[in-house]
């Protein structure tokens, strides 16, 4: 089984809400893609999906280095969970926006 799918994310941190994209690709057990932050594009990492709970890392370059981690639930086409980092703990809730299935 492989599919894609593109999610829109909202993060809420103390000053604001953060909005990504995050491009996964699906194909069997392995999970990889990107999140785009406005003009930031960033390949995620240390993924781990157990078809339910979805955990990565992605990091970001300016205006300073910083690693995030994400620890999400998919329920549907919604995710909700949080992201950690140097910064603190936020809340993090998005929507699918596309599933594409590949395996044929």
């Amino acid at each position: 089984m492989s599919f894609n799918e593109i999610w829109n994310l909202e993060m809420k941190n103390p000053f604001n809400t953060q909005k990504a994209t995050l491009y996964l690709s699906f194909a069997g057990n392995t999970v990889t893609g990107r999140m785009d932050h406005g003009k930031n594009t960033n390949e995620i990492k240390d993924v781990k999906f157990d078809g339910t709970t979805l955990i990565w890392k992605a990091s970001r370059n300016f205006p300073r280095f910083l690693t995030f981690e994400f620890n999400a639930k998919i329920d549907g086409d919604t995710i909700s969970g949080t992201v950690k980092s140097p910064l603190g703990k936020a809340p993090l809730k998005g929507t699918r926006i596309s599933h594409e299935d590949t395996s044929q």
